[in-house]
């Protein structure tokens, strides 16, 4: 009799079993169905938005550069570089100052972009130093239009735009 128990137990526990791996197969295709009827909506919704309306991602790389003869030693040359990597709405990128006769500036900015505007941070260093400032770059054709910061650091100018494979030569 405890065998004919304990051999019931068992089939009830495997018929069980069976039943509750079918829910669980029947809840995953529906999950699947429904997923894969959410990607066609939403593929749809998308083919009626106007292409003026859909957010543009884009990704570049701007190069831009300044070489200044010295005002007394023409051999030397003061050099301004700015090298921007642009992807969707995040900016990063280096910027130099190197004049001829003085301490060289160099650091990174990471910031965002708007209608051609960057507003920037620029962490840089100076005479060993760490320091940092916004910056507001103006993104124009031909040149990049840098605003913030102290004239003297070669944060207000505007810089050329080059072929990023004469970059940095």
């Amino acid at each position: 009799m405890k065998k004919i128990l304990h051999i019931s137990a068992v089939l009830v526990f495997a018929c069980l079993l069976c039943t509750a791996c079918k829910n669980t197969e029947k809840q995953e295709q529906h999950i699947e169905e429904q997923s894969i009827k959410k990607q066609e909506e939403s593929l749809e919704k998308d083919a009626t938005v106007p292409e003026e309306n859909k957010p543009v991602v884009t990704s570049a790389t701007l190069c831009f550069r300044n070489e200044l003869v010295h005002k007394i030693d023409t051999t030397k040359k003061d050099v301004v570089e700015l090298l921007l990597t642009i992807k969707g709405e995040t900016v990063i990128g280096s910027y130099v100052f190197a004049p001829a006769d003085k301490d060289r500036r160099n650091g990174m900015l990471m910031g965002t972009i708007k209608d051609d505007v960057i507003d920037a941070r620029y962490d840089y260093f100076f005479k060993e130093k760490q320091s940092k400032t916004t910056l507001k770059i103006y993104l124009k054709d031909t040149t990049a239009v840098i605003e913030g910061g102290a004239p003297e650091l070669g944060l207000e100018t505007t810089i050329t735009k080059i072929d990023c494979d004469d970059f940095r030569e």
